[in-house]
């Protein structure tokens, strides 16, 4: 399902009264994926599906959203799974009909490209994912 991916933390990292973030670890607001500008916003709270899953974070519709509740080390985790569903639904990977050794493959090869070109667009977002501290 394209553009409604998620993010699903394992139920210990929940942290009770909600999480903080250190200072100076603070999300960029937008990245650039190969020429798209995408929208990286917060919510304080998980979101629970029908099915009762909590959600740390999710991509849709040229938006990145994590939760902050819960710790710094699972923000980054988060973030960084979103942007590789982002990169999936741009440059769109995953095609019907390939066989699973050459969908294994094309996804490597495909990733490593685009995980490199991202983590070069984007400066405030190396900061983030790599700054030293608690986590």
């Amino acid at each position: 399902m394209r553009g409604g991916r998620d993010a699903i933390l394992p139920e210990e990292t929940r942290i009770a009264g909600g999480g903080m973030m250190a200072r100076n670890r603070v999300l960029p607001k937008k990245i650039r994926l190969f020429g798209n500008w995408v929208k990286i916003s917060t919510r304080r709270r998980d979101i629970t599906t029908e099915s009762g899953q909590h959600l740390a974070g999710f991509f849709c519709a040229g938006e990145i959203t994590v939760c902050t509740m819960y710790p710094f080390q699972d923000q980054r985790i988060t973030l960084w799974h979103e942007i590789k569903h982002a990169i999936e639904y741009y440059l769109g990977v995953v095609q019907d009909g390939m066989d699973l050794e050459k969908l294994e493959e094309e996804i490597c090869k495909q990733y490593s490209i685009a995980e490199l070109t991202v983590l070069r667009d984007n400066p405030e977002l190396r900061q983030f994912l790599f700054s030293e501290g608690e986590g």
